[in-house]
């Protein structure tokens, strides 16, 4: 039988679309979007490609997803307590947040989707603050952060949102955006107010500075309450960052990249205004020039947890903790997105709170804040295995702090420890993590580099006490657990003096009223420095599974009282 080219190119075609439909199936079944790019050359007679020079790119992007998880009350739950501790499981998404009670007033993606077009941007929050622009003030759609954003030209470019009441905010805020800015200008980000005329908040760019900034009532508190990022704001147009602003009736602050880089005290509430929102401009022509994305404005005060997965949801993990509920009714959800703009989200709940009432309570969650030095924030710390002590004692705990590392399994990787800190550095910053993450129960254990570098020993103490001061004034309800620190491979007598005053300076603290209970892991833990160290002074798993078995043995301890 005689075959001539045209049989071998069908052949060819068949095989090749059974391969791709094969690679395609598994990719389904593994839940990834396919995006198929084909070039190539063909020679063809009769019609049919012989010769054929075909390049096939498969890109795969997996969906994103996210759900409730524990312990998030079930739907339809009664809760017999002023809180709800709301928490998540997010998959293969670059941003995730929780909109509680719809508490998100204004969402507006920029993607071009469900009716938008060149002069009309949805506000994608259950409030329908649309924006809009006309002629050659409209911004034009590029690719943004997620999925497509809007480019502004600076001369004359903004959209206009409107004045709805439920962007009149007058109490807790938050303004978030991904921007990408092209040149050193002041310039409105987002703006709801008139220098010099109308009080009100915005979060813009400035000149003099180089840095972003948060403002609230600048009319009749002129600079008062403007608040600077430290880091400066990118000019190459080519650098997405992000900027949130935040008021919470107590303080002004600004998160540069998912990180809390300033604060203030701030007034009593924001004046009302009666001015259109503006995104990119324009109140005394101040045009920003560069790219906008994703901007969302809260009716509330995001949490620094909530911020980090809205900046990074692969990196933190996103759960809030929603407190000072009155009776009533509550619904919310929650919502992913990938660097495609593709948003899940889970189903509506719904919760009712009925403080007092005859309602069966949920167990609190504890608030732990793990603090030191890199004895703490190893992968291999502690951390690891005194959540598994707790969670098998039905003990629900949230790490706090402002880092997150720890080994792959463990559920909650933030604490505050700092690789290579002494007493004083970490007392320098203290009172700001207290008063941002709250905990109620603080562990800790510092002094190591102090003793490795000879540094000051014989103050040590005082300043641990100094330490311990601080966090009783700034928060006293806080329970600080103070342990003695764990023993060196070599040399351990300026251990040894150090853990026995360690014990007096508690014992001092007791007396005067204070929340403070000692922990003497190194008497009590039995690290053998042959097989529990993995260096001089760091344990190894050994080593952190005994010191955790002596915190959870104070813990329950204090938990008790």
């Amino acid at each position: 039988m005689i075959m001539d080219r045209t049989y071998w190119a069908h052949l060819y075609r068949i095989a090749f679309g059974i391969s791709l439909f094969a690679v395609l199936l598994l990719v389904i079944i593994a839940g990834a979007v396919p995006y198929i790019t084909n070039t190539g050359s063909d020679n063809t007679q009769d019609g049919n490609s012989i010769n054929s020079s075909e390049s096939i790119t498969l890109s795969l992007v997996a969906s994103s997803g996210i759900s409730f998880t524990y312990p998030t009350p079930a739907n339809g739950t009664i809760l017999a307590q002023n809180y709800a501790y709301i928490n998540t499981t997010v998959s293969n998404a670059s941003t995730a947040f929780i909109d509680w009670n719809r508490s998100l007033v204004g969402w507006w993606r920029f993607n071009t989707e469900t009716g938008e077009n060149s002069t009309f941007f949805r506000d994608w929050s259950t409030w329908e603050n649309n924006a809009t622009c006309s002629g050659t003030n409209c911004p034009a759609s590029t690719s943004g952060k997620f999925g497509n954003a809007l480019i502004f030209d600076g001369v004359n470019d903004y959209i206009d949102a409107g004045n709805a009441s439920n962007l009149n905010i007058t109490g807790n805020i938050t303004v978030e955006a991904w921007v990408k800015p092209e040149r050193l200008e002041t310039s409105h980000i987002v703006k709801k107010a008139t220098r010099d005329s109308t009080d009100g908040y915005e979060l813009s760019l400035s000149e003099s500075t180089g840095k972003a900034y948060f403002r609230v009532n600048q009319k009749t508190s002129h600079n008062t309450y403007k608040l600077f990022s430290n880091s400066s704001y990118p000019l190459d147009g080519n650098t997405w960052i992000h900027l949130v602003g935040v008021y919470n009736r107590e303080q002004v602050q600004i998160y540069f990249n998912g990180h809390l880089e300033n604060s203030m005290l701030g007034p009593t509430n924001i004046i009302s205004n009666t001015d259109n929102l503006k995104i990119g401009g324009p109140d005394l022509s101040r045009y920003f020039k560069g790219t906008i994305d994703e901007v969302r404005i809260w009716n509330r005060a995001l949490s620094p947890e909530e911020i980090k997965a809205s900046y990074d949801a692969g990196i933190y993990r996103l759960y809030n903790n929603f407190t000072n509920l009155s009776n009533g009714f509550y619904d919310y959800g929650a919502y992913a997105q990938d660097l495609q703009g593709n948003v899940n989200r889970t189903g509506k709940m719904t919760l009712q709170v009925k403080s007092g009432l005859n309602a069966t309570p949920i167990s609190p969650v504890i608030k732990i804040m793990p603090l030191g030095d890199s004895i703490t924030s190893s992968s291999s710390s502690y951390r690891n295995r005194l959540w598994d002590l707790l969670a098998n004692n039905s003990i629900k705990v949230d790490f706090v702090g402002s880092l997150s590392s720890g080994y792959k399994t463990l559920p909650d990787k933030d604490h505050e420890g700092h690789t290579g800190w002494k007493i004083d550095k970490i007392s320098n910053k203290v009172e700001d993590w207290i008063s941002i993450y709250t905990p109620d129960i603080v562990l800790l254990h510092i002094g190591t580099n102090d003793i490795s570098h000879n540094y000051n020993l014989e103050t040590a103490p005082d300043r641990l006490g100094t330490l311990i001061d601080k966090i009783a004034v700034k928060s006293p309800k806080t329970k600080v657990i103070v342990a003695s620190i764990i023993p060196r491979k070599t040399d351990n007598s300026a251990t040894i003096a150090y853990n026995n005053a360690i014990r007096g300076v508690v014992t001092n603290r007791q007396s005067q009223g204070k929340n403070v209970y000692f922990a003497d892991i190194y008497n009590e833990a039995g690290i053998n420095t042959d097989t529990d160290l993995s260096n001089e002074v760091h344990p190894n798993i050994n080593g952190s599974n005994k010191m955790a078995d002596v915190w959870f043995k104070q813990l329950k301890i204090v938990l008790a009282k």
